[in-house]
């Protein structure tokens, strides 16, 4: 029993040191730098990638609807919804986006969108 629990303890700490997603296999780390969120659905990154974090930065004064999808066949999105004036930090850990990611918002020249992840 002692090491039937030594043996899951050691695979949880060896799990959690290899990273998360796509990084266990070598994937590498991107950034897209920040800026405006077009107001025509765009590719951001046409690649399949691993998406942990995105930054919104809604510099007006009024609300602005925005979207953020993945590019396979039939789109997922993983953001639809108003972006209130202010700082916005959405985690994702690493979820898969397959063919890449698109995002669009109402007004070109309100919001500001940075993004990370893994390829």
């Amino acid at each position: 029993m002692k090491r039937a629990i030594l043996l899951s303890t050691l695979i949880c700490i060896a799990m959690s040191l290899s990273g998360q997603d796509g990084e266990r296999f070598g994937a590498t780390a991107f950034d897209i730098d920040p800026t405006p969120v077009p107001a025509v659905l765009t590719t951001v990154i046409g690649t399949t990638v691993y998406l942990r974090e995105v930054t919104l930065t809604n510099i007006t004064a009024s609300d602005v609807t925005c979207l953020i999808q993945d590019r396979q066949t039939t789109p997922r999105a993983v953001y639809n919804n108003v972006v209130k004036p202010g700082l916005y930090i959405m985690q994702f850990n690493g979820r898969k986006m397959p063919n890449g990611i698109s995002w669009n918002c109402a007004d070109s020249t309100s919001v500001i969108g940075y993004v990370q992840g893994t390829k």
